[in-house]
């Protein structure tokens, strides 16, 4: 008998599984859902494959599920796709590891800012460093335009 999920504390699930459904998408070759967003092809077929493979209680299924779609939904925030672009796959490991430990409410999502943190500490750099390095290739670019505009 599966135990009902609370909604506003999902459960902790190990990094290990959170990284099952995570291996899937990637494998299927729908990590482009990262920075764009799950479809609802992009859902069907991870969540087949996954509970095709998967073999425990089907509520902590459902947790994993949650977690890791929460963990999709996240990284379209413009500050995760910046590290994403920057950083490049050695983000998933730890964005999952924090993601298998932080608190969940599966409506509003993880805290954007504690799962930035813990990603961040995992990847040993200076807090807000590819949202930093964005605003100063932006910066770079204004700059440059502002020089070519006055040389014209």
């Amino acid at each position: 008998m599966s135990l009902p999920i609370d909604l506003t504390d999902v459960p902790l699930v190990s990094e290990f599984e959170l990284s099952r459904p995570m291996k899937v998408l990637i494998d299927k070759e729908r990590a482009l859902s990262l920075l764009k967003g799950a479809s609802v092809d992009d859902r069907c077929v991870v969540e087949a494959a996954f509970w095709d493979n998967y073999r425990g209680e089907t509520s902590r299924g459902v947790a994993i599920l949650l977690r890791f779609w929460c963990l999709v939904e996240a990284f379209s925030a413009q500050r995760f796709k910046a590290i994403l672009l920057h950083k490049g796959y050695q983000v998933i490991g730890p964005a999952v590891a924090a993601a298998s430990k932080l608190r969940l409410n599966a409506h509003w999502g993880f805290n954007p800012q504690r799962l930035l943190w813990s990603m961040e500490e995992a990847l040993d750099t200076e807090p807000k460093s590819a949202a930093s390095k964005v605003q100063s290739d932006v910066s770079l670019r204004i700059a440059k335009a502002d020089i070519s505009s006055q040389a014209a």
